[in-house]
């Protein structure tokens, strides 16, 4: 008798397991698409430098602040809604909204409408990541969410693979304009499949019968956020560190070009598989790091960022100093796997700490640090630099300007050890599952 009965359970569980790591598989594609929509524009610089006249504060705003700031601003009232409402219905909206203004960015005359339209990119993946790292918390229990996490966030390295390489093989095959078109009908067609394929899970259902589902006012859910000194000081380390991730990101490709005079093509290549393979090491490495050691010490869910924003300097650094061009790709390789490990242990961290009525919302404030902070700052303080020192340096001024930046991880570094100092007390709480 009891086998009947444990044979059923068993196999139901095995089904929810085999389904959940369906949606796992499922979110990471739909955020390889954002990831992509949102890279190629790095490796469009050039082309849009020409075409449309720009100066690098021009290509800077694009590139970050445009973004940036509907990103931001989008992500807490989406989040709010993701807390809300059935979450598979706003991010088919998300994805369809995104897909449709990147493939419009092809029509783009001048520097205002392709603002316009980036922006439009930016409000459409606004309700992408709060809402994804909702879900992850509700298909997986505490003790697999870093690790599901770090699976997801290798979206992102790939992503920016995918976009520095076939953006850049698009742009010189068929042109920056088909390249922004190919992409966006991309993710217009995948937006039904997530529809007709995503299931919405029970909020809170791995978190123990005394979870709170109930959703706290916007003024208390401050409070609660504010409170929690781990999460405060992890968002503040998030701002400082996506500055520097954002100014290496956005000016790479443009720095290879002009101070080491390499073809598009090629500096694309590269950046793909330094960025994939570096991004993917980064990531996988952050989240099980601190899923290994954080089980007997949680700060090492800060530690981990930590130790990163470290050693980011001094190499970034050595790379845009050098003026041997191998050499300074060889540098490279340390950045590019320490920009990305913060990304699963801070989702890993802030879903742990949050009861599920609020995760989407506390997801969306990291969000609005790394778009206030990090995309809205990084590329443009590196275009403004690269712009006053050009007039004595001319392109050798791209150079110091995307130096000065990396220092910033110091910073950073501080912030994420004073929030491993309050993460035992804090998340002890939440060590359920």
């Amino acid at each position: 008798m009891s086998t009947s009965v444990i044979e059923p359970d068993s196999a139901a569980k095995r089904r929810e397991q085999r389904y959940a790591g369906y949606v796992l598989v499922l979110l990471f594609l739909v955020s390889v698409f954002s990831y992509v929509d949102r890279t190629i524009i790095t490796v469009l610089q050039v082309h849009l430098k020409r075409d449309l006249a720009l100066s690098d504060t021009q290509l800077g705003v694009l590139t970050g602040a445009s973004f940036a700031l509907l990103y931001t601003i989008g992500a807490l009232p989406l989040a709010r809604l993701a807390d809300r409402t059935i979450r598979r219905n706003l991010l088919t909206v998300s994805l369809f909204v995104w897909s449709l203004m990147t493939a419009l960015s092809g029509f783009a005359q001048n520097f205002m409408s392709l603002i316009a339209l980036r922006m439009g990119v930016a409000i459409g993946e606004a309700g992408c990541a709060p809402t994804t790292h909702s879900l992850i918390a509700d298909y997986f229990t505490p003790r697999r969410r870093a690790t599901a996490e770090a699976i997801w966030a290798l979206s992102i390295p790939i992503g920016t693979m995918l976009g520095l390489a076939v953006g850049g093989w698009l742009a010189e095959t068929v042109g920056w304009r088909h390249t922004f078109m190919i992409l966006g009908v991309a993710g217009i067609v995948a937006s039904p499949f997530v529809f007709l394929t995503l299931r919405e899970p029970r909020r809170g259902q791995h978190d123990g019968p005394d979870s709170d589902l109930t959703i706290p006012d916007l003024r208390t859910s401050a409070a609660i956020l504010w409170n929690k000194r781990t999460y405060r000081y992890m968002v503040f380390a998030i701002g400082f560190h996506t500055i520097v991730y954002y100014a290496f990101m956005s000016w790479s490709a443009p720095f290879y070009v002009r101070l080491h005079g390499m073809s598009l093509g090629d500096v694309a290549f590269r950046l793909a598989l330094l960025t994939g393979i570096g991004g993917v090491i980064g990531t996988f490495l952050g989240g099980f790091c601190a899923d290994q050691f954080g089980r007997r010490d949680p700060r090492w869910y800060m530690w981990t960022p930590m130790v990163a924003c470290l050693l980011t300097p001094p190499f970034a650094i050595a790379q845009f100093l050098t003026g041997d061009t191998e050499l300074s790709w060889l540098l490279a390789i340390v950045p590019s796997v320490m920009v990305n490990a913060y990304v699963a242990p801070i989702n890993a961290t802030t879903q742990s700490l949050m009861q599920p009525a609020m995760r989407a919302l506390a997801s969306s404030i990291t969000v609005f640090s790394a778009g206030l902070f990090g995309m809205a700052v990084g590329p443009v303080l590196v275009g403004a630099l690269s712009d006053m020192f050009a007039a004595r340096m001319g392109d050798e001024g791209l150079r110091y300007a995307i130096t000065l930046p990396m220092a910033i991880d110091f910073i950073a570094a501080a912030f994420f050890f004073i929030s491993a100092r309050h993460a035992p007390r804090e998340m002890a709480l939440n060590d359920r599952g």
